[in-house]
């Protein structure tokens, strides 16, 4: 819903919890995946910018 809101602070905290719950990063980007999908080619700048992010905290 963040990705598909465009908020990043939102999409960092909830990738944040994601990483401290201990998913993995093809678990994530699924999720990220699912709301391009359902949002739209207008959601591909904030899923990049969940990418980003994923690597910045090095989630494997």
């Amino acid at each position: 819903m963040s990705i598909f809101s465009k908020c990043e602070e939102c999409i960092a905290y909830h990738i944040q919890n994601c990483k401290e719950q201990g998913c993995f990063k093809d678990e994530i980007v699924e999720a990220i995946k699912i709301a391009v999908v359902v949002g739209g080619s207008v959601t591909y700048p904030w899923a990049r910018k969940a990418i980003a992010i994923i690597d910045m905290l090095e989630i494997e």
